[in-house]
């Protein structure tokens, strides 16, 4: 009879052995359950996000030309900040949407164009950079309007400050303002 204990009191003293290594270990780092959960948190905080910003103009239209032929509207002003891989920020894009109106008659036709060469944005630091990627048409015909889109690629660490447009020996600037 004392034979057959034997095993069973061997059985018992492993499978006990066993389940106190195992909780020893969940106390020293051993991944459970409720810390798969807290890995899934810190994974969402290292994906990349879009935190988009919103820029408005004032005023939000400017007149250009000698005789105020050229009226440019700032409908929309959108910052996206961009990073690498990393997080480290690498700068900003800022996409400008524009409404350009031709003031003159159909009997005067007065022809323009609002280049996106001739348009200039100021830094907070006071740098001003060109647009680097422009659509849309920026030349309407008389008594029209049409739409264009700039894209201005924007250093690390600054915001946009002011949008300088030039036409026919004229400069308005529009100061931006975050909403």
């Amino acid at each position: 009879m004392l034979k057959k204990a034997y095993p069973l009191l061997f059985l018992f003293t492993i499978t006990y052995s066993l389940i106190g290594c195992n909780s020893n270990k969940t106390g020293q780092g051993v991944a459970t359950t409720g810390d798969t959960s807290v890995m899934v948190k810190e994974a969402e905080k290292t994906t990349n996000t879009i935190s988009l910003a919103n820029y408005s103009a004032m005023p939000d239209t400017a007149l250009l030309g000698k005789s105020y032929e050229a009226k440019v509207k700032l409908v929309d002003a959108s910052l996206i900040p961009l990073q690498d891989p990393n997080g480290k920020s690498i700068g900003s894009e800022l996409t400008i949407k524009l409404s350009l109106t031709n003031k003159s008659t159909l009997d005067d036709k007065k022809f323009f164009s609002v280049s996106p060469a001739d348009a200039r944005l100021e830094m907070d630091n006071g740098l001003e950079i060109q647009v680097s990627h422009n659509s849309g048409k920026t030349n309407p015909d008389p008594e029209s309007s049409c739409a264009a889109e700039w894209k201005f690629d924007l250093p690390p660490n600054t915001k946009p400050a002011k949008l300088h447009f030039y036409l026919d020996g004229t400069r308005v600037t529009l100061n931006l303002q975050t909403k």
